[in-house]
């Protein structure tokens, strides 16, 4: 069912509203709290590829636990054994 035109304007000012501010916040937040919240948002991630598959399916998949994994490891092994820059071991 489509939304009306005043729910989706709203809609997508709300959501303007927070994509600002998490751009904006590690402007004004220390080193810590950004590094924190990096990792509390992709746990966050992680726990919400884990419902989709358990939550709906009922099926127990290590998949995506295996790719969460080894994408950590490589990129600390980049890091540590190369020197590769952070940013570069994430996209690597």
């Amino acid at each position: 069912m489509l939304l009306d035109k005043g729910k989706s304007i709203g809609f997508i000012l709300i959501f303007s509203l927070i994509l600002l501010i998490f751009i904006a916040l590690p402007f004004f937040i220390d080193l810590f709290y950004q590094t924190f919240l990096t990792e509390l948002f992709i746990w966050i991630l992680f726990a919400i590829s884990f419902d989709l598959i358990f939550g709906y399916t009922g099926l127990l998949s290590f998949g995506q636990a295996l790719f969460f994994g080894l994408g950590g490891y490589s990129v600390a092994i980049a890091i540590m054994r190369f020197g590769i820059n952070s940013g570069i071991g994430i996209i690597l």
